[in-house]
């Protein structure tokens, strides 16, 4: 948890940057994603040895945590919510709803990959109420980006 926080101060640090510097915005927004999913990875496939593992089938449907739902959702949304920011910044011809299902469709196969190698890991477990949790903190990243958009296009 204290990674992923500080993983999360570094976003929040390069996004203010982002804002203030003359740089390319889509440069920001790539270090970010860079940096996220370098975390992300690090993350959700470090073995847990203080777990046990059993060999429980792939992709179960048991085990439903609330505390765990969250978590995935709000670790998956900088990815919606990144990747986003970098296509519309660096595309010349934005189309939403290509872009929008795409980016979806990225996150939750993504996500599924991950819970696909999670099997294999050493205190892991695949679940698909995660690939569900991860779906949705992709969707709602999309969702607060175009909020985001919205909000500041009317404003400026």
């Amino acid at each position: 948890y204290q990674f992923m926080g500080f993983v999360g101060s570094i976003i929040i640090l390069l996004a203010g940057i982002r804002k203030l510097s003359s740089t390319k915005k889509n440069f920001w927004d790539f270090v970010s994603l860079l940096i996220y999913m370098a975390g992300m990875f690090y993350l959700v496939l470090m073995p847990r040895h203080f777990f046990n593992h059993s060999h429980q089938e792939m992709l179960q449907l048991t085990q439903f945590s609330t505390f765990d739902f969250s978590t995935n959702v709000i670790g998956f949304m900088p990815l919606g919510y990144l990747l986003m920011s970098l296509i519309t910044e660096s595309s010349g011809k934005f189309r939403p709803t290509i872009t929008f299902f795409g980016i979806l469709l990225f996150g939750v196969l993504l996500s599924f990959l991950i819970e696909i190698c999670q099997y294999f890991i050493p205190g892991r477990s695949s679940s698909l109420f995660d690939v569900a949790a991860n779906g949705s903190g992709n969707l709602f990243g999309i969702l607060l980006f175009l909020l985001d958009k919205t909000f500041i296009e009317k404003n400026i």
